[in-house]
């Protein structure tokens, strides 16, 4: 199963996974590179300012750029999109 295959199982299963997933594409909308405080500042106005709520969401960022979905810029904290490449 593909990674962009799995989210929508993450969706039903996970709602935390699918919550941080949707934060990171909208800040990705409108900019190419994100730090990683911008997606826990936006978590924590959702959940609530709780060290469970901080060190899930490092978790599930790190996932996302071990699964490949994100790529660590030479910044530090900082994280760049990927561009996909779509086969026929």
């Amino acid at each position: 199963m593909s990674v962009m295959g799995a989210f929508p199982l993450k969706k039903s299963s996970y709602p935390f996974w699918y919550n941080v997933a949707k934060q990171v594409g909208r800040i990705l909308n409108l900019q190419d590179k994100i730090t990683q405080r911008l997606i826990f500042d936006r978590l924590k106005e959702q959940c609530g300012d709780r060290e469970t709520v901080a060190r899930n969401a490092r978790y599930t960022v790190r996932s996302f750029v071990a699964w490949g979905t994100l790529k660590d810029s030479k910044s530090t904290r900082v994280l760049r999109k990927i561009r996909f490449v779509y086969y026929k």
